[in-house]
């Protein structure tokens, strides 16, 4: 029985040393006896072979090996505050404007917002952080509608983080902005990030 997927032909003529006295003709017609029943396996090998076609994968969907690697594009980004912001309008957009990934497009570090290049599942975070005796409030929104909040209190340079993981449409627009007056300061210096990426497209 040939083994799925492995095709092996083995093609072995002996010539005994037998045929002392046979003449050449009669050990040509012997040979070429023996080619015939080597070359007449041979094809019932192959009607028998799965591998036909070159091709020696198995399986049900005619034995073609199927790709299973994930086919979602790379895409990735992040990016910090550098310089200290204060005031702070009502619902103003914070800009990250220092970028230190950017991978397949979508964040935009002059207005502060990332929008949608794949539809699909993403995952942002973002972390903020306060000064001094000054306290601070963001949301990270989806074309406007809250995900998350986050605050830094007036505790000497607190931290404050929330994460959100959301399916997003081509186009669609993630950003941080200051929750409505609350709070007048972010301490900058890199502290504060602003971080997301494709966890699977549609």
């Amino acid at each position: 029985m040939v083994p799925k997927g492995v095709c092996v032909v083995i093609f072995a003529v002996t010539v005994s040393a037998a045929l002392g006295n046979v003449s050449n003709e009669d050990r040509l017609s012997r040979l070429e006896a023996q080619l015939g029943k080597v070359t007449a396996e041979l094809e019932e090998i192959k009607t028998r072979c799965p591998c036909r076609g070159g091709d020696n994968s198995t399986g049900s969907d005619g034995g073609r090996i199927r790709d299973t690697r994930d086919s979602s594009p790379f895409v990735a980004f992040s990016a910090t505050i550098q310089s200290d912001m204060t005031p702070i309008a009502s619902n103003e957009v914070i800009i990250f404007d220092n970028v230190v990934t950017s991978v397949g497009g979508g964040y935009d570090p002059f207005i502060g917002r990332f929008q949608a290049p794949v539809a699909g599942y993403y995952h942002f975070v973002v972390s903020i952080m306060s000064y001094s005796s000054h306290f601070i409030e963001i949301e990270l929104v989806r074309d406007g509608t809250l995900l998350c909040r986050a605050r830094a209190s007036q505790t000497y340079n607190a931290m404050g983080a929330c994460a959100s993981n959301i399916h997003l449409n081509v186009g669609s627009d993630v950003w941080v902005r200051h929750r409505s007056s609350s709070g007048d300061y972010i301490r900058g210096q890199m502290f504060p990030s602003f971080t997301g990426h494709l966890i699977k497209s549609d």
